[in-house]
């Protein structure tokens, strides 16, 4: 008897205590118990070891980092004032007017998860504090101008002043091409989502392999907010570092054809095809000259001068800046200096003789097409548009890129144009031979052999006009 007792008041016991448990929801199970283990943050507020309880692995990526080790090109403890509003994070919110400073906080702490991850408008317990995970996640932007930009300005290091080329009055849409021109209207779509857009391009380089895209991670271009190349595409904002050792592959993720068999489709236009282009080329071979990536011509960058109050030059415009490529101020190796007296002049010429001869097959292009729109022949069409492929791969570098195969090409074009129009000239010809006979038939069946013998000499000297006419 006392043993089903004990046996009917354990089971009791049981099923009270598991009703219990149901009843109290995850979240505030969890809430009682955070309080009691995370008393560093109740007392010393946020620490990057507490992220790291989760994210170990961005907390292990960022402890090695430029960020982790702000304090000290700082010259902590004997910096001036103006250094600590970038390079301490107490100094850094109170600049940015956030709120969410902590008095108890030591003063010097560098840059750490805070910086770029500001709290839910309830604060940070309200991410780690509702469970293993959170309900609220930090807030966090893409947009430089309320991030990265905030620090990396002014004369020492402008760079959102120069990779934001699009605020400037004196930027042209029209003729200029910027990364921080927002994504056109057209291209908002999922098939441009990789290379149009900032969550996009993060996404494509996480398989940084020249025509991955990564496409089954890409997000839907309904879910993307950011609709411009900024910096955590390119740079790995917990590393402080580029998402890929190699500067060309990086560039090249977006700057490709998108076509692995471009060669073989020759699609009209070709799109975005430096990738291809480079390939071979003197940069790429380090033979007849030394072995360079994107970076060296795209990014010449300039020391900030303090003495002569000349400010920095970070190359984020990513524009060719002949000028300080050329120059001695020029702050990387190799120096074109050393070897180019007149830089510029250089770039000149070659780009003039390329010019020249895009100029020229233009022009063959629009006497091919008129001639194609009266004698519309498939095989001559195919041809016209082999033509217009090489001259599409060339147009938009100017040839600088690779200047043999740009005039290579250019000559392909050349050819191929100019055969697709003689050959619509000779089928003109042949129509115009044919429909002469006709009219001899005709003629002779009405008027008689006399006639007809006129009719032919007639014939003869309009034939022979045309075929002066189609050999100038």
């Amino acid at each position: 008897m006392n043993f089903k007792v004990g046996t009917v008041a354990l089971l009791v016991t049981i099923s009270v205590s598991l009703i219990l448990l149901i009843s109290i929801s995850p979240a505030q199970a969890q809430v009682a118990n955070c309080s009691n283990c995370h008393t560093d943050y109740r007392a010393e507020g946020l620490k990057p070891s507490l992220c790291e309880t989760c994210h170990d692995e961005p907390h292990s990526e960022w402890e090695n980092s430029a960020h982790a080790r702000s304090l000290e090109p700082a010259k902590y403890p004997f910096w001036q004032t103006s250094c600590e509003k970038c390079h301490v994070e107490k100094e850094i919110k109170e600049n940015w007017g956030r709120t969410d400073i902590e008095e108890n906080k030591v003063r010097t702490e560098p840059i750490t998860c805070e910086i770029c991850h500001a709290p839910p408008e309830g604060g940070y317990f309200e991410h780690f504090g509702a469970g293993p995970h959170g309900n609220e996640k930090p807030e966090v932007t893409l947009a430089p101008e309320n991030l990265c930009g905030r620090c990396h300005t002014g004369s020492h290091h402008p760079t959102i002043g120069d990779w934001n080329e699009y605020a400037k009055e004196n930027f042209n849409p029209e003729e200029e091409e910027s990364h921080s021109e927002p994504t056109e209207s057209y291209a908002m779509e999922d098939a441009c989502v990789a290379c149009k857009s900032a969550e996009g391009g993060i996404k494509n380089l996480e398989k940084p392999e020249i025509y991955d895209f990564n496409e089954e991670e890409l997000p839907l271009a309904a879910n993307v907010e950011e609709w411009r190349i900024t910096c955590a595409v390119c740079h790995s904002p917990h590393e402080a570092e580029l998402r890929t050792e190699n500067v060309t592959q990086l560039c090249s993720n977006c700057h490709n054809s998108g076509e692995e068999n471009l060669m073989a489709e020759k699609p009209v236009p070709a799109h975005h095809n430096q990738w291809e282009m480079i390939q071979g080329s003197i940069w790429m071979e380090g033979e007849s000259h030394k072995k360079l990536n994107c970076s060296n011509c795209h990014m010449a960058t300039r020391e900030y001068d303090e003495e002569a109050g000349i400010p920095a030059v970070t190359g984020h415009s990513f524009d060719v800046n002949a000028e300080l490529l050329g120059s001695e101020n020029l702050a990387k190796e190799p120096k074109c200096v050393n070897c180019h007296v007149d830089l510029e002049a250089t770039f000149e010429s070659k780009e003039s003789i390329i010019e020249d001869k895009i100029a020229e097959v233009e022009s063959l292009k629009e006497e091919t097409s008129s001639a194609l729109s009266v004698e519309n022949n498939p095989d001559l069409v195919s041809t016209y548009n082999e033509g217009l492929f090489y001259l599409s791969f060339v147009e938009h570098g100017k040839g600088i890129h690779n200047f043999g195969k740009a005039s290579s090409f250019l000559d392909n074009s050349s050819s191929l144009l100019g055969s697709a129009k003689a050959g619509s000239k000779e089928l003109q010809l042949e129509g115009a031979q044919s429909q002469l006979k006709e009219t001899q038939k005709k003629l002779e069946g009405k008027y008689g052999i006399s006639s007809v013998i006129i009719a032919v000499i007639v014939g003869l000297i309009v034939g022979g006009i045309a075929v002066w006419a189609s050999r100038r």
